[in-house]
C-alpha cells in the first residue's frame, strides 16, 4: 500500500473511507478502576464556596455544611441497607459523584444485593443498571432514587439525609455578588437491588445519559453487601 492507502495511525483505508478518518478496529469502552476513578461531576460544596457547585445546569449544590447537620459527616462511615460506605472522602468542591453516562465501572465481589448511594436530578428517578459477571452473564438491575428535591424515598429506597438547605452559584440573575444558600431541602438516598450469591460480580455499567449536568443519574458510590 502507498502512504494514502492509510489513515494518520496507519490503518489501510479503503476508496469509500474518509481517508483522513480514524479506520481502524473498534476501540474498547473504558472501564473505570472504581466509583472515584470514574467521577465526573460536583454535587457537594462547601457553603464558604458555593460556587464551584454544579449537581444540576442551574449551578445547585448540596451544602456540605447542611449534610453534616443532617448526621452525614466527611470521612465517616454510614450504613446503607446493609452497606458501609464512607461518606465524601474528599474536601468540598472537589469531583464527589459520577453522573450517569454508560459509564463501566470494575466492582469484585460476592454478595446478595448491590446497594448504591445517590439521587436524581431534574425528576430522574430511575434507570437501568448492568451486572456483569465473571463468567460472562449480565443482568439488567432497575435502580431508583428520589430526586434531589423529595423529601421522601421511592418504593424500596431509603432516604440516607436530607439538608434543610442547598448552595446555589453566583448568576447575574440570581446571586449578583455571591453565591449563597438557599432554604430548599434537598436529599441523598438508598437503592439495592438483589444479585446472584453464587457469582461474583466484574463490572457495572450505568444507565446512558450524558456527562453534563442536566437530567439524570448521580452516584456517590456503590458497595455488595449481604
Amino acid at each position: 500500500d502507498g502512504l494514502g492507502d492509510r489513515d494518520y495511525f496507519g490503518n489501510p483505508v479503503g476508496a469509500t473511507v474518509s481517508r483522513g478518518a480514524y479506520n481502524g478496529p473498534a476501540v474498547a469502552p473504558v472501564v473505570f478502576g472504581s466509583v472515584e476513578e470514574a467521577y465526573n461531576n460536583v454535587a457537594v460544596s462547601s457553603d464558604l464556596n458555593p460556587n464551584v457547585g454544579g449537581f444540576s445546569t442551574s449551578g445547585r449544590s448540596y451544602s456540605g455544611q447542611g449534610l453534616e447537620k443532617a448526621g452525614l459527616t466527611p470521612g465517616a462511615t454510614v450504613n446503607v441497607l446493609g452497606a458501609d460506605f464512607v461518606w465524601h472522602p474528599r474536601p468540598y468542591g472537589m469531583t464527589d459523584n459520577v453522573k450517569a453516562a454508560g459509564q463501566t465501572v470494575a466492582l469484585t465481589g460476592q454478595g446478595a444485593k448491590l446497594v448504591l448511594l445517590g439521587a436524581g436530578g431534574l425528576k430522574a428517578r430511575e434507570g437501568v443498571f448492568k451486572v456483569a459477571y465473571t463468567d460472562g452473564t449480565v443482568e439488567e438491575k432497575t435502580v431508583r432514587f428520589g430526586d434531589q428535591w423529595d423529601a421522601n424515598p421511592p418504593a424500596g429506597g431509603v432516604l440516607v439525609a436530607r439538608a434543610e438547605y442547598h448552595n446555589m452559584t453566583q448568576t447575574s440573575y440570581k446571586n449578583p455578588a455571591t453565591g449563597q444558600t438557599r432554604e430548599s431541602g434537598v436529599s441523598v438516598f438508598g437503592f439495592a437491588v438483589p444479585l446472584d450469591p453464587g457469582k461474583t460480580v466484574a463490572t457495572v455499567t450505568f444507565p446512558a445519559g450524558s456527562p453534563l449536568a442536566n437530567a439524570g443519574f448521580h452516584v456517590f458510590d456503590m458497595k455488595i453487601a449481604g
